[in-house]
């Protein structure tokens, strides 16, 4: 703390602030909340574990559903496909909450936990596929 004579001020340093009595004291500075989530934190340290979906995604084998519709791909023809995982899991919440295409793919673009249980890391907000006739089209 500064005082100053001319005025009878006192000043903090850090923060500027005047003070006229001579029991005031400088604020400490504020502790910065080290376990504040960023802008960009990914869906596992965001999202509640024990919410059902979750714990569906860590529960199914995915390399199965890659294992079995691989096949059915190529590598060089053609446009690039959408994850196989997420087309599953679109047809997997589909059933499960009794979904249209329509809806199901609305849907997925603003629920962080169908996000996540189609493989996600990061939130999206665009459309997984574009949704018509009971089609998923990459638009």
């Amino acid at each position: 703390m500064v005082l100053l004579k001319k005025w009878g001020i006192k000043i903090c340093r850090k923060s500027k602030k005047r003070f006229k009595k001579a029991g005031d004291l400088c604020m400490l500075p504020k502790q910065k909340n080290i376990n504040q989530m960023g802008f960009y934190s990914t869906f596992e340290e965001q999202l509640n574990h024990n919410h059902p979906l979750y714990k569906l995604s860590l529960a199914i084998r995915w390399h199965i559903f890659d294992d079995a519709f691989a096949k059915h791909y190529s590598l060089t023809q053609g446009k690039p496909a959408k994850p196989i995982r997420r087309m599953v899991a679109l047809l997997i919440l589909k059933q499960m909450r009794n979904l249209s295409d329509e809806s199901v793919v609305e849907q997925w673009s603003e629920n962080s936990y169908y996000q996540y249980f189609s493989g996600e890391q990061f939130f999206s907000a665009n459309m997984p596929c574009v949704s018509y006739l009971n089609l998923c089209i990459t638009p």
